[in-house]
């Protein structure tokens, strides 16, 4: 089941990830109770913040993320993401590690911009989580081959399942 959520600046960050974890938490009730997620680029930053609100994730598949949001703060783009220190530091999820309770695969592509790298990088360095980095892919073409089951992304995803 795909999740959808409202876009910034319509609605805020906090709102995001609460309809995020909202939808987790319909799926848990009425479809599945072994719940996996998966998600790309701000899908990925807001299932990693849906993973430190909710223990019941079985695993999940993070898919080049932000996941420190202190360079969105400083950027031009805080006009519209509003962020203040308190939800730099509530929404950046590589600060609260100690809070995801369920194994983690981070993903991201070789030809990612500079700060998705570093950042996906680090995240899954510190969270020990095994690392996908799709060779000659950028941010775009990677999330393609999740649709692929013999890519490595595909694979993660399916293994995620069993």
């Amino acid at each position: 089941m795909a999740l959808n959520f409202a876009l910034l600046p319509t609605v805020t960050l906090p709102e995001m990830a609460d309809q995020v974890c909202r939808g987790i938490e319909w799926v848990r009730g009425n479809v599945a109770k072994n719940v996996v997620v998966c998600g790309h680029s701000s899908g990925a930053h807001l299932s990693a913040c849906a993973l430190l609100r909710l223990a019941f994730v079985r695993k999940a598949l993070l898919v080049s993320g932000i996941y420190d949001l202190l360079p969105v703060r400083l950027s031009a783009r805080n006009e519209y993401v509003r962020l203040d220190e308190r939800l730099e530091h509530d929404y950046s999820p590589i600060r609260h590690i100690e809070r995801i309770r369920c194994p983690v695969t981070v993903a991201w592509g070789e030809k990612e911009g500079a700060e998705f790298y570093r950042q996906s990088k680090e995240f899954a360095e510190k969270l020990g989580a095994p690392a996908i980095i799709g060779a000659g892919l950028n941010h775009f073409e990677i999330a393609e081959t999740l649709a692929e089951p013999g890519s490595p992304l595909g694979r993660a995803a399916l293994n995620m399942l069993q």
